[in-house]
């Protein structure tokens, strides 16, 4: 049985730098937009007393979560980013022996 992969992990790294600039550039933007965006939902929810009943403490939940998500889980593996291609540990030689 073969294995496609590795075909396309040479056309991805095989990308121009403006390229990666704009997959870095709007990976950024939508980190950024979702930090802000949740963030001013937690303040809204946290400020205004109208809304300390149970569905708002579930929402602020929902952001708390989705914060914390943008935060450590995207900028996680920077290098796969520009190329596409993930780098983990259990991709090295001589990882498992």
């Amino acid at each position: 049985m073969a294995n496609y992969s590795h075909a396309a992990d040479n056309i991805l790294q095989n990308l121009s730098p403006l390229t990666a600039f704009l997959k870095l550039t709007s990976l950024g933007f939508i980190i950024g937009v979702s930090e802000v965006g949740n963030l001013l939902i937690s303040i809204l929810l946290v400020k205004d007393k109208t809304l300390h009943r149970a569905p708002y403490y579930f929402l602020l939940d929902l952001c708390c979560s989705d914060i914390l998500r943008s935060a450590i889980c995207f900028p996680h593996h920077p290098p796969c980013w520009a190329s596409g291609k993930m780098q983990t540990p259990q991709a090295e030689e001589g990882y498992w022996s």
